[in-house]
């Protein structure tokens, strides 16, 4: 028979009794149904009756906190709150408020590098379809995150789903499923992160974009739409116009490319969030050995931008050290 808890104090009992994942990163969670951080693990959930969990209404962003630094904050959380409103998700907070709220968060860990994922949610309620109007909710949470100096050069690998490119690239929630089936097609073939491609073998942009460099020194990267995209590709776009400049391409194509275009490319790179991998082979075809010039130049400038005082917002860790 199973136990009962119809008391707190018994909840709380069988959570601490409740193994916990200890190679888990994260170190915090906010809830605004709350308004609070929560930093004890085993409290820190959503409810079930939250639509984010049961309807998988609701958008997810992304923001790194890299030496003390938020890396383009302003520009992530208004990208979300635009994909909310596409989904007819009422707004919890407003802009500034969760700038603040995820500033907050990186503050109370006290880690200079952290990755902060957070939600926008039609909110808890009822179990049926239609959320209830007003309970919109936004959750986040932190986790230990170490920018990498050196990442290994990788192996990919390409998916095709039955998807249309353009309801993917603007709802943003209709990711989710896509990235997970994606990335684990790609590892169960020995490589890494996955690269999604549509009917006609062009690829689509997911949790990661795609670009080359041909022979003949033209940087080719996937459309893309920048209030939509996941990846830094508009930065990537910038850098490539100064290595332009520098004569070391030629062009900048952004076009449709084809995952043959990409095999018979002298360097291929895949542009995440908050780094560059060279890929050496893609669907078993090998494209080079090394790591190619332009990639590494791609790959330092990223590194470079996390420092721009431009794009980056200070954490102020005094706010919360005597809190811990």
């Amino acid at each position: 028979m199973l136990r009962i808890l119809n008391s707190s104090s018994k909840i709380f009992e069988a959570f601490d009794s409740c193994p916990i994942y200890t190679r888990s990163s994260i170190v915090a969670m906010y809830s605004s149904a709350i308004n609070g951080i929560i930093a004890d693990k085993s409290l820190m959930s959503i409810p079930i009756d939250d639509h984010l969990v049961h309807r998988g209404h609701c958008v997810y962003g992304l923001v790194n906190i890299i030496n003390g630094k938020a890396y383009r904050l302003t520009e992530s959380v208004q990208k979300i709150l635009k994909a909310a409103e596409r989904i007819n998700i009422q707004l919890p907070m407003t802009n500034e408020d969760i700038c603040k709220v995820l500033l907050d968060l990186a503050a109370f860990t006290q880690m200079q590098n952290v990755q902060i994922k957070y939600w926008v949610s039609s909110g808890r309620g009822n179990m049926m379809i239609v959320p209830i109007k007003d309970l919109s909710t936004f959750y986040a949470v932190a986790q230990k995150h170490e920018i990498k100096d050196t990442i290994c050069p990788v192996s990919e690998f390409t998916l095709s789903l039955p998807i249309t490119k353009r309801f993917h690239n603007l709802y943003r929630n209709s990711k989710y499923l896509v990235n997970i089936l994606c990335s684990m097609n790609s590892k169960n073939q020995g490589g890494c992160r996955g690269l999604l491609v549509d009917e006609n073998n062009n690829f689509i942009e997911s949790e990661n974009t795609i670009c080359i460099v041909t022979h003949d020194r033209k940087f080719v990267t996937p459309n893309f739409e920048v209030d939509t995209c996941q990846t830094p590709i508009d930065r990537v776009v910038k850098f490539a116009e100064d290595l332009c400049r520098q004569e070391i391409i030629n062009q900048i194509e952004i076009r449709e490319l084809s995952v043959e275009e990409a095999v018979n490319a002298s360097e291929a790179m895949i542009i995440e969030r908050d780094y560059v991998l060279e890929v050496l082979a893609l669907n078993g075809s090998q494209i080079t050995t090394t790591e190619g010039r332009v990639t590494k130049a791609i790959k330092e400038a990223l590194v470079k931008d996390f420092t721009n005082d431009e794009l980056t917002v200070g954490v102020d860790y005094n706010s919360y050290d005597k809190e811990l």
